[in-house]
């Protein structure tokens, strides 16, 4: 199958904006922030938390954007933060229409994903169907969260992706397994986890009894 993460290729017209600099990169895409634009995709342009901070308090000027793509950027939990404070700031009214959040090959540990659970379930993002959180420093506390929040949010969520965070040991894939068999993320269809959970029984038994698509690499 075709892998997750990092993010898909651009389309033509899709906003895709200058990789060459960190700084031109943010400020090409801040000049270019329209009501109209539907995707952003800025893999690989290493903004790091400081270059992030004005993108995030922009995002009310796009209500439109379906697409986030911040794959390979070196963010950390302070990019959730301020994610987290530019949506609690206008409840419902930034970024009610966003799809997919890529955030594969970061900085993110735990706290950033519990940040990122407590957004859900405020009711942030209610559209989301694509969430990829590989390659980070994801754990068991972060899958921990994902799996609770599942059960009251997240419902649209058709793909959750978790590989190569060789953090997550057994404990996080049982939440998880418990989570799916109790009807949690209603809408998954697919799922990755670290390649070292290929032969965990509980997880696999869930995903069949689903019918949810599980890829260990």
């Amino acid at each position: 199958p075709r892998p997750l993460e990092p993010e898909p290729a651009a389309r033509p017209g899709c906003g895709r904006v200058c990789r060459r600099s960190p700084a031109r990169a943010a400020a090409t895409l801040l000049a270019g922030l329209t009501n109209g634009l539907s995707h952003i995709r800025m893999g690989g342009c290493y903004l790091g938390d400081d270059g992030l901070r004005p993108i995030v308090a922009s995002l009310a000027r796009v209500p439109r954007l379906r697409t986030l793509g911040l794959a390979h950027n070196g963010l950390g939990d302070g990019s959730i933060q301020a994610l987290a404070e530019a949506l609690s700031a206008n409840p419902g009214r930034v970024l009610p229409a966003l799809q997919r959040l890529w955030l594969f090959g970061n900085d993110i540990s735990d706290e950033g994903v519990i940040s990122l659970t407590k957004l859900f379930e405020a009711g942030e993002l209610p559209r989301l169907a694509k969430l990829g959180l590989g390659a980070n420093r994801i754990g068991d506390a972060g899958v921990q969260a994902l799996a609770r929040c599942g059960r009251t949010a997240l419902g649209a969520v058709d793909t959750l992706g978790l590989r190569e965070n060789p953090r997550i040991s057994t404990a996080g894939v049982d939440a998880l397994a418990v989570a799916l068999e109790s009807g949690a993320f209603a809408s998954l269809k697919t799922l990755w986890l670290p390649a070292a959970h290929e032969w965990h029984g509980g997880i696999a038994a869930a995903c069949r009894e689903r019918e949810v698509t599980l890829i260990c690499a």
